[in-house]
C-alpha cells in the first residue's frame, strides 16, 4: 500500500498497513490493534485517513453486489467504487440518484466523510444509505439500519466508529441526463441569480478560475433543452474540462447528448485521470473479482474496474438539498466554507480504539 493520498500532499504515519481478504481476517486485525484507522480511495486532501497504529483497506474484501429490484435498494461492498457499482445498477434497471464528480471515490469513503453531488433536491451520498455493516473495535461484526437509533450517526463518522464492510443503499428507476456548459457567468450574474442558476437543471455547479465563471447545468433528459445562453453565459461550443487547460477528453459527454445516469451525473469518466499527476491509487483491473446477484430477476457477472485519480485544480459552488457549499483547492488542501443547511456530523475525527 502506497504511503501518501492520492494528491500526494499528505504522508500517512502509520507503523502498519493491513489488507485483509475476508471478514475474519479484518475482525482479527482490528481486534488486535490498538489503534486502527480505514483507508477508501485516497481521496481526502487531509489526514482524516491518518494513524500511528495500523491503517486498513477493505478494498481486498469479496467484492459482492446484491441488487433487490423490487425493494429498490442495494448491499454492496463497502470498497467498490462508485464506477464500478452504477453499470450493474443500470444493467438491473436502476440507479442512484445522486453521485460525485468522481466515479473514482469508494462507497463506504464517500458516505463516511459526507461527499456530496449537487441539485437542489439531491440529498449527498450518505442519504443514500439504509443499513450499514462494520467491524467495531473490539472486532464485533454489526449492522445497523434506519430502524436503530444509533444509525444517523454512524452513517458520516468520519471512520470513527468501525471499519464499514458493506452498505445497503436506496435506488430509484434508472433515468436520462443531459449536460450542457456555460460560459463567461459574470460575478454579477451570479450573486443576482444565484438560487435561480441552481434551481436551472437536475444537478447544476458552478466553477470558478476567479477570471470567469462556468455552469455545468446537467437536466433530465425528458426537460426541455437550455437555449445558448443562460443568465448572460454563452454554451460551450465544444467539450469542456473544469479544470483549465485539460483534456476535455477526461470528461463526461456534454452538447446536451443524453446519456444515463452514471454516465453524466461525474464530471470525470473512470476511465481517464481527471487531473494531472500520477495516479498512486489507481486499481488493476481484476480478473474475476466476486458475484452480482438480483434477487428478483437473477443476474450474475463480473464487477467492472474502476481507477482512483486526483482531483481538479478549481473552485466550484454546488448545492444539494443539505448542503450549500464553496468548495476550492490548493495543492496543500480543500477548503469549503458558506454551508447552509448542512447535515451535521461527529465533531471530532480521531481513530478507532480498541479499549478495556
Amino acid at each position: 500500500m502506497t504511503g501518501t493520498n492520492w494528491a500526494g500532499n499528505i504522508v500517512f504515519s502509520a507503523r502498519s498497513h493491513a489488507r485483509p481478504t475476508s471478514i475474519s481476517e479484518l475482525q482479527a486485525v482490528v481486534a488486535g490493534s490498538d489503534r486502527v484507522r480505514a483507508l477508501g480511495s485516497g481521496h481526502s486532501f487531509n489526514r482524516i485517513a491518518d494513524t500511528d497504529g495500523t491503517q486498513v483497506t477493505v478494498a481486498g474484501l469479496p467484492r459482492d453486489i446484491e441488487i433487490d429490484t423490487s425493494k429498490r435498494r442495494v448491499r454492496a461492498s463497502a470498497g467498490l467504487t462508485y464506477a464500478e457499482l452504477a453499470p450493474h445498477l443500470e444493467s438491473a434497471g436502476l440507479a442512484l440518484p445522486n453521485l460525485g464528480s468522481l466515479p473514482h471515490i469508494s462507497i463506504a469513503g464517500a458516505c463516511a466523510t459526507g461527499t456530496h453531488g449537487s441539485g437542489n433536491r439531491n440529498g449527498n451520498l450518505a442519504t443514500a444509505v439504509s443499513a450499514i455493516e462494520m467491524v467495531t473495535a473490539a472486532g464485533d461484526l454489526v449492522e445497523l439500519t434506519r430502524a436503530d437509533g444509533r444509525f444517523d450517526g454512524a452513517v458520516v463518522a468520519l471512520g470513527c466508529l468501525g471499519i464499514v464492510t458493506r452498505m445497503t443503499l436506496d435506488l430509484v428507476e434508472s433515468f436520462a441526463v443531459a449536460q450542457n456548459v456555460f460560459e463567461g457567468l459574470a460575478d454579477e450574474s451570479l450573486d443576482e441569480h444565484f438560487d435561480e442558476i441552481f434551481a436551472s437543471g437536475y444537478s447544476v455547479s458552478v466553477f470558478t478560475d476567479f477570471r470567469t465563471n462556468r455552469i455545468w447545468c446537467k437536466r433530465l433528459a425528458t426537460d426541455p433543452p437550455p437555449g445558448q445562453r443562460m443568465f448572460g453565459a454563452t454554451a460551450a461550443p465544444e467539450q469542456r474540462n473544469p479544470v483549465p487547460g485539460m483534456s476535455a477528453a477526461n470528461s463526461t459527454m456534454q452538447l446536451g447528448v443524453p446519456g444515463r445516469w452514471h454516465e453524466r451525473l461525474p464530471h470525470f469518466r473512470p476511465e481517464f485521470t481527471p487531473s494531472s499527476g500520477s495516479p498512486r491509487f489507481a486499481r488493476s483491473p481484476p480478473t474475476s473479482c466476486g458475484s452480482v446477484r438480483a434477487t428478483t430477476a437473477t443476474r450474475w457477472g463480473s464487477i467492472s474496474p474502476g481507477s482512483t485519480t486526483r482531483r481538479p485544480r478549481c473552485r466550484s459552488w454546488t448545492r444539494s438539498s443539505n448542503v450549500l457549499r464553496r468548495s476550492g483547492r490548493d495543492r496543500t488542501g480543500a477548503r469549503c466554507s458558506a454551508h447552509r443547511r448542512r447535515r451535521s456530523r461527529p465533531s471530532t475525527s480521531g481513530c478507532l480504539r480498541s479499549v478495556s
